[in-house]
């Protein structure tokens, strides 16, 4: 497994309930550690939301579509180890034909290579990965592919390979999640929510060998 070990610190909510049993919840935590044994993988922290007009009086699924989520504030960091954890656990289904695959996070971009063989082309490969975030939406662009040590170009055959595993991987597990095109990957995890979620994402970004997400109060 590549998470063992949940460590939660002061989780504090507080619950109004109006007369005509409408619930407002406020919760705030002050972190959680996703960790493989001892060893931190994923930080959540600062975490501060509320859930507004809740209806007690409603069966929960009419609640929730009814209710509001505010989330005010909220920063997750990812480690680079979690991916190495990820890809090591995943090894049975990536396809036979890449080989080392690996992802660093040397910051501003993330990097992912390896090394492809199908047939007669085999070759090494390095993309670049630029993250950015519009419209609280997240974008992860292919600024370029290229042959590891070397100005080269990746052959347009390995390029379009390597795309073409990613979108049958997202269609098969992630549709509607994420998008593929042949410029970057748009992810759109609201899609996946079952209440209206109202929040604003200030950051997503490499910083120091980690991933940061952070959302903050929407104006």
């Amino acid at each position: 497994k590549v998470i063992n070990r949940v460590v939660l610190r002061r989780l504090h909510t507080a619950v109004r309930l109006t007369s005509r049993k409408i619930a407002h919840v406020d919760i705030t935590l002050d972190h959680v550690h996703l960790q493989c044994d001892a060893e931190e993988l994923i930080r959540v922290k600062d975490l501060s939301v509320s859930i507004l007009d809740y209806n007690t009086k409603l069966p929960p699924k009419e609640a929730q579509k009814a209710c509001r989520v505010v989330l005010r504030s909220l920063t997750v960091e990812i480690e680079q180890a979690f991916f190495e954890k990820v890809l090591e656990a995943s090894k049975p289904k990536i396809p036979p034909f890449v080989k080392n695959l690996h992802v660093e996070l040397p910051g501003p971009k993330m990097i992912v290579g390896g090394n492809i063989k199908k047939g007669i082309l085999g070759t090494s490969f390095r993309a670049d990965l630029q993250l950015e975030t519009k419209n609280d939406l997240f974008g992860i662009y292919f600024d370029r592919f290229y042959v590891p040590g070397t100005n080269m170009k990746l052959p347009d055959m390995a390029r379009n390979l390597l795309l073409g595993t990613i979108r049958t991987f997202v269609e098969k597990r992630m549709k509607g999640l994420i998008e593929v095109s042949n410029e970057s990957l748009r992810i759109n995890p609201w899609s996946k929510v079952p209440v209206e979620l109202l929040t604003h994402v200030s950051k997503f970004a490499v910083e120091d060998g980690k991933i940061v997400v952070s959302f903050d109060e929407p104006t």
